[in-house]
């Protein structure tokens, strides 16, 4: 853990106290995620029975974590796979790294999850509805996905990334941008969407909500 940072929420229901949490960047395989550490009770007095770590053999109090120490932490984590046949069971086996291999993006793909990733899929979930059509999202997985698999190899685009970020940057302004408000889409929605087809997450957020799922979208801008 590098740092913690002190916050206040908002006041409980009966608006007499302000509960606290520590928002503690923690970093894991090379991602930083953010835990949000509730350390007061309801009076406003500190929890010393729940916000405890380990650390080196020892427990730690949240609020006694300190500039870079490691702990001791059991990552929850989220996968799925969609079963189109029977064999395909097979496919959620880990490699040495703990991490599957990714049927486009390779063996540095994002699955499993953490579960601090379910914000993501939330988030692609919204993006999808705002669409409001499975049509134009599908074009730009086909596109991504075959262009991926040509110029790649096992999925590693090498010094041919920024011509693939180039292209599937104009393929989103072509098939999404009339979807979304000017300044959100460039500032927001299409920076983010870049981001899970370039790791992986939104082919795999297609695959939950559209195949699994079965979510069905209706309506949308445009």
């Amino acid at each position: 853990m590098e740092k913690q940072h002190l916050c206040k929420i908002l006041k409980n229901a009966n608006k007499e106290h302000l509960y606290q949490y520590l928002v503690v960047p923690i970093k894991v395989k090379g991602k930083e995620i953010f835990w949000k550490v509730h350390h007061t009770l309801g009076d406003g007095n500190i929890d010393r029975y729940y916000p405890y770590f380990t650390s080196s053999n020892k427990l730690l109090h949240i609020t006694d974590v300190t500039f870079n120490d490691k702990l001791s932490i059991y990552l929850n984590y989220l996968d799925f796979e969609y079963l189109d046949t029977t064999t395909r069971r097979f496919d959620t086996v880990l490699g040495e790294d703990k991490k599957r291999t990714h049927p486009i993006v390779g063996n540095k793909g994002p699955r499993p999850y953490l579960l601090e990733d379910v914000d993501k899929f939330e988030r692609l979930k919204e993006i999808f509805e705002t669409i409001g059509s499975w049509t134009p999202i599908r074009d730009i997985e086909a596109l991504a996905a075959s262009k991926r698999q040509e110029w790649s190899k096992k999925g590693e685009l090498g010094d041919r990334k920024a011509i693939y970020e180039e292209l599937i940057d104009s393929a989103l302004e072509n098939k999404l941008r009339r979807f979304f408000d000017g300044k959100n889409w460039g500032n927001n929605v299409k920076p983010f969407l870049l981001s899970c087809i370039m790791e992986g997450s939104f082919f795999d957020a297609i695959e939950l909500f559209e195949s699994i799922m079965k979510m069905e979208l209706k309506g949308g801008r445009g």
